[in-house]
């Protein structure tokens, strides 16, 4: 079995694999402003895959990291490797009604702004 041993400024963040898995994949994301001469907003890392499906059962999206937000200078290693075991993982499921999706992006937009608050905002007098 192959894991990825995720590195973050040189610190142990996440060891991601699984014998189940159909696919393992690290992404990493920058979501620019375009506004702003196209300076990164946002610059995310997630560490995730899905599973095989079995008889009766649907395959499933897993993570190990799931959107690490990043800063300017942060180094990011990940080391292909079949000799160490992974970290337990988090089943992620898509939502399933309307509501369920429209908290989901809140959620995902309300952690990018206490992230990125003291960078844009202007501070009061």
């Amino acid at each position: 079995m192959y894991t990825f041993l995720v590195t973050i400024n040189e610190e142990a963040s996440v060891i991601a694999g699984s014998d189940a898995l159909q696919t393992l994949n690290a992404v990493l994301s920058c979501r620019l402003d375009p506004g702003a001469a196209a300076r990164a907003r946002l610059i995310t890392l997630t560490v995730g895959g899905s599973t095989l499906p079995a008889p009766g059962v649907d395959g499933q999206r897993v993570r190990w990291l799931d959107e690490r937000v990043l800063r300017e200078g942060d180094v990011v290693t990940i080391a292909l490797r079949d000799d160490v075991p992974p970290d337990a993982h988090s089943v992620h499921l898509p939502p399933a009604t309307h509501e369920e999706g429209e908290r989901f992006i809140f959620e995902n937009c309300k952690r990018a702004y206490f992230a990125l608050r003291a960078q844009y905002e202007v501070p009061q007098p």
